[in-house]
């Protein structure tokens, strides 16, 4: 027969994983508010980089540009922004 002691000792066990737990809820939500806020970095820096390649399309109108061709699938294109001091703007 199990006595008083050993019952206390598995409902403190129960305690301390349930106590963690909620302790790692926390710091969880804790970091979702984080990522979120990097997420939203991430958007307005996209939008800015659309912003950016929209003004720059004005200026290739022309039907024999490599930009404005169509692409063969597999085909990629690196288009790096750069200034004297880094990317341009307010990126």
């Amino acid at each position: 027969m199990k006595h008083y002691s050993e019952f206390k000792k598995k409902i403190n066990g129960i305690l301390e994983v349930s106590n963690t737990l909620k302790s790692l809820e926390k710091i969880s939500a804790s970091q979702v508010k984080i990522i979120k806020k990097k997420i939203n970095h991430l958007d307005f820096y996209t939008n800015q980089i659309l912003l950016l390649l929209n003004r720059l399309s004005f200026f290739y109108t022309n039907k024999e540009n490599f930009f404005l061709n169509e692409k063969k699938e597999g085909q990629k294109i690196l288009l790096v922004i750069t200034g004297e001091k880094g990317l341009v703007g307010p990126l």
